[in-house]
């Protein structure tokens, strides 16, 4: 189990409580650092000794993989190019999946068309990419984030007519998505918000990645592509260990790009073995199932039990900060969530208050009432011992508040229970 603890306090606060939060989490779940008593080197999750018997090198195992294609009029020449070189990249990616390949493809501009949920007639899938009419796109922000919205199972903007993306990947195969745009994320409504469409594009890969499946990000080198949209993309690779691949200009050879991609197995060790076949096989662990070895993942997707609990100085100087983070607090718990952690999460207030005044407002210039917390420190492990002996009763108060702005013994107090 993986624990995270904030202290929420304005004993010292030096920048604002919600950039701190976020910056915390954001630093946490980047990188799964071995336990204080691993032997150095080794990692979290370890993996059984291999029986290289029963695997083969020459293939990848079997394979889901999805195409999902802007069809506005500025891709014209990319899909054109893609169109030259599409059976040949069908064709190998059902080699190295051993015939054990389902492609499917996703049309995307301002709305979104499911073309072929996944399915083993690749003759339809490339008879799908072949009959692309582009068009439209004159406002430059198209949805792909959308697309892979409708590639988990929902979109809010589907094409008329379009059927639901209603195949679910397989557990246990290796999970490609190739996502070809030249522009950047705008939802349905052809528009790039900074703090809205980045940040619905930041979460459809967080729920890429929860679902094992790896993006591959192609930015179509075209007039006009910023350095918002090469951030983006490389983020929805970097975030499910997929790659950013921006090509020549307008799409030239598009079909090279892909290639190497399926023609080399996933091997995430390295050891030379597909992690689809050690994973199915045994020879690595794999708890959610995803065929990616569990000792790949970052934190943000292993399996487990996650606690988070944030504790809170309800102090009355810091009301205003406590009512902005409660605005928050749902969503970053919702993130985590949405990623595939088995999350317990938990608000505390350090010290219960005093009986609250006969006001109408959720304050008092003391203290704060009526916020989100749940309970209290001092009610929950008030009397819990620590290393040394110390509980919550004994630690020095201070100021005339005493322990609600305690934060240090009860952070100490309630890391003791994680």
């Amino acid at each position: 189990m993986s624990a995270f603890l904030f202290n929420v306090s304005d004993h010292f606060r030096q920048s604002p409580i919600l950039p701190i939060l976020l910056l915390s989490l954001s630093g946490a779940v980047a990188q799964a650092e071995p336990l204080p008593n691993d032997p150095p080197g080794q990692s979290f999750y370890t993996s059984t000794p291999i029986d290289f018997t029963t695997l083969d090198a020459t293939t990848c195992g079997c394979m889901d993989v999805v195409f999902l294609v802007d069809d506005t009029s500025s891709m014209d020449a990319a899909i054109e190019n893609l169109r030259i070189g599409f059976q040949e990249v069908l064709e190998v990616a059902r080699l190295r999946a051993d015939d054990d390949l389902r492609a499917g493809l996703i049309r995307f501009a301002d709305d979104v068309l499911v073309v072929e949920a996944l399915t083993d007639d690749l003759d339809a899938v490339s008879n799908g990419l072949q009959a692309i009419v582009t068009g439209g796109g004159n406002e430059i922000p198209e949805a792909s984030d959308e697309a892979l919205r409708a590639m988990l199972g929902y979109t809010e903007c589907p094409r008329a007519g379009s059927p639901s993306f209603d195949v679910p990947f397989r557990n246990q195969c290796t999970r490609y998505a190739f996502l070809i745009t030249d522009a950047p994320p705008g939802g349905c409504d052809s528009l790039f918000q900074e703090g809205v469409d980045d940040v619905n594009a930041r979460r459809r890969a967080v729920e890429a990645a929860g679902a094992g499946i790896r993006i591959f990000s192609i930015l179509v080198n075209a007039p006009g592509v910023g350095p918002e949209t090469h951030a983006i993309m490389q983020n929805y690779a970097s975030r499910t260990g997929g790659e950013y691949i921006p090509t020549d200009e307008y799409g030239a050879n598009i079909a090279q790009y892909i290639l190497p991609f399926l023609d080399a197995c996933p091997d995430c060790q390295p050891n030379g073995y597909s992690d689809t076949l050690e994973t199915a096989a045994g020879s690595a662990p794999d708890c959610n199932s995803n065929a990616i070895p569990d000792e790949c993942e970052s934190l943000m997707i292993q399996c487990g039990v996650v606690d988070v609990v944030f504790v809170l100085d309800t102090s009355g100087s810091m009301c205003e900060e406590i009512e902005a983070l409660c605005t928050v607090v749902d969503s970053v718990v919702g993130l985590l969530a949405d990623s595939g952690l088995d999350l317990d999460a938990e608000i505390l207030r350090i010290a219960d208050l005093p009986p609250q005044p006969g006001r109408d407002a959720g304050r008092s210039p003391e203290y704060c009432y009526d916020v989100c917390e749940e309970d209290s420190v001092d009610n929950l492990y008030g009397n819990t011992a620590l290393g040394l002996g110390m509980v919550m009763s004994d630690c020095p108060t201070e100021g005339a508040q005493g322990s609600i702005e305690d934060w240090g013994p009860a952070s100490a107090v309630v890391a003791a229970n994680l």
